[in-house]
C-alpha cells in the first residue's frame, strides 16, 4: 500500500528504451590508439584506420574492474562509436553519401573499404542498401542515449548495475545481455537519483530475483521486461516530511557516487 512501481511513475515508453544495434559492433566501436585535434586513429581488420572525431560518439563497452558499470560510480565512456546519423529532436537521420564525401571523407573511405563486410549483415528490411550500406542494422533507439541524464541498467547482472550517465553515452542493445535505459520525464517529481537508489536496494534486488531469469554465477536477467515491475516507496509530494525523505535519499546517493569516484 506504500509502494508504487517504475511503470506507474515514468510510464512504459520511458522504461523500455534499449541501447543501439549496429549488427556489426566491431566495425563501429573502437578504442583509439591515438588522436589529434581532428581525427581518431584505430585498428580494424589488422589495418590502421582514420575517422573524423565529429562523426563519433562516446560509448560504453562492457568491461570489468573499475570500468565496470556500477551504481556507486559515474559511468565513463571507454570507447568511441562511429555514428553516421544526425539527431534533431527525437529523430535520427542517416547522413547521405554526398555529405559524407564533403564533410567526413575519412569516414566514407573507411565505410567503402569495409562495404562487403557491412553488406553481409542481415538487413533485409532496408531498401537502398547499395547507397546506404553503412547504416546500422536497426534504426530503433538511435536517439534514446542522446538525453541529458539517464540510468543505464545492465540487463544481466548481479547487483549494483544502475549507473547514471550525464555524458550522452551510447550503449549496446540486448534482451538478456546488453543494456536498457531508464529516462525520467521532466514532468515527473521523482528525482533520478531517488529512483536509482531504490532500484539498487536489497528489496528491489529481491524482486529482480523473483521477476527476472536466473543464470549461473548468481546473475539475474532483469532488463526492460522486469525493471518496470519493481516496487519502491511512494512519495507524497504534498507532504513536506515525505519530500524531505525523498531529498535526503537523493543527497545520500549523490554523496555515495562522489565517494565511489574518489575510490576509483
Amino acid at each position: 500500500s506504500q509502494s508504487t512501481t517504475l511503470n506507474e511513475v515514468v510510464n512504459l515508453s520511458s522504461i523500455n528504451p534499449n541501447g543501439i544495434q549496429t549488427s556489426k559492433t566491431d566495425a563501429y566501436v573502437f578504442k583509439p590508439i591515438r588522436e589529434d585535434d581532428v581525427y581518431y586513429y584505430f585498428i580494424f581488420d589488422n589495418k590502421e584506420r582514420t575517422i573524423e572525431k565529429s562523426i563519433t560518439r562516446p560509448y560504453y563497452k562492457t568491461a570489468r574492474g573499475f570500468e565496470e558499470l556500477n551504481t556507486y560510480r559515474s559511468v565513463v565512456a571507454n570507447a568511441r562509436l562511429i555514428f553516421p546519423y544526425t539527431i534533431k529532436g527525437d529523430k535520427a537521420t542517416l547522413i547521405p553519401l554526398k555529405k559524407l564525401q564533403s564533410k567526413y571523407p575519412k569516414a566514407l573511405e573507411y565505410f567503402t573499404s569495409i562495404k562487403e563486410i557491412l553488406l553481409d549483415r542481415k538487413m533485409s528490411s532496408y531498401k537502398n542498401l547499395e547507397t546506404e550500406w553503412y547504416r546500422y542494422g536497426r534504426s530503433q533507439n538511435l536517439t534514446d542515449c542522446n538525453v541529458p541524464i539517464k540510468i543505464i541498467a545492465g540487463n544481466l547482472s548481479n547487483g549494483e548495475k544502475y549507473a547514471i550517465d550525464k555524458q550522452q553515452i551510447f550503449v549496446p542493445a540486448g534482451g538478456t545481455a546488453g543494456y536498457s535505459l531508464i529516462i525520467i520525464p521532466n514532468d515527473v517529481s521523482y528525482n533520478i537519483y531517488y529512483v536509482q537508489a531504490l532500484l539498487n536496494s536489497l528489496q528491489a534486488e529481491w524482486f529482480s530475483l523473483v521477476y527476472g531469469d536466473f543464470f549461473r554465477g548468481n546473475f539475474i536477467s532483469r532488463g526492460t521486461r522486469f525493471n518496470g515491475k519493481i516496487p519502491f516507496y511512494k512519495i507524497d509530494f504534498e507532504n513536506s516530511l515525505e519530500v524531505a525523505k525523498h531529498d535526503d535519499i537523493v543527497e545520500r546517493q549523490k554523496k555515495l557516487i562522489s565517494l565511489g569516484d574518489r575510490i576509483a
